[in-house]
């Protein structure tokens, strides 16, 4: 049997080290058993559901980093980011179409925007109107606000819309008259 060099075993000692590190970092396993209607359930990892425990946070922290260290390894990533940025941010987009009549309303996503408007105009070839910008509302008192939905009146006189503030996805119905402009006073929240 050969012996083993010790300038090797420094360098295999290194590499395995490395090699640990490469992996993600493992969740500890804690299982909790409950039963329901007679039959046992175990969950091994509940506990991750505690995102305010200091370990939990912990372990997401690495768990973002691991993933950031392997997707920064990608070849050729950034060159492809950087035209995936330019080429979404060249122009605006409008989508989620909606005709009643000869109306036309749809969401338009400005490139650097946030937000998407909600806009209509009369016939395809139409001028643009805006009806509701989420980007203005809200601007002075820092609470950003989000489009949920819309849906315009079979004759495209109204229309209803959600938004939700902060981030919450709790939506408030609001009915709008759309020659107007003018929100209804009563909302459903």
């Amino acid at each position: 049997m050969h012996a083993i060099r010790p300038t090797l075993l420094a360098a295999a000692v290194t590499l395995l080290a490395a090699a640990a590190q490469a992996a993600p970092p493992a969740a500890p396993v804690r299982p909790v058993t409950d039963t329901y209607w007679g039959t046992q359930v175990t969950d091994n990892y509940r506990y991750l559901e505690n995102l305010k425990d200091p370990e939990v946070e912990a372990w997401m922290h690495a768990q973002a980093d691991y993933a950031r260290s392997q997707i920064d390894k990608l070849p050729g990533r950034k060159a492809l980011l950087e035209r995936i940025h330019a080429l979404a941010n060249t122009d605006a987009r409008r989508n989620g179409f909606v005709q009643r009549g000869q109306r036309y309303f749809y969401q338009l996503l400005e490139p650097g925007a946030q937000q998407p408007k909600l806009c209509y105009r009369d016939g395809l070839t139409g001028v643009e109107h805006v009806l509701v910008d989420p980007g203005t509302m809200g601007a002075n008192s820092g609470t950003h606000y989000a489009l949920d939905y819309y849906v315009p009146s079979w004759d495209g006189k109204r229309l209803a819309y959600g938004l939700s503030a902060g981030g919450s996805e709790a939506s408030t119905l609001h009915v709008l008259e759309v020659d107007s402009g003018k929100v209804a006073e009563e909302a459903i929240t």
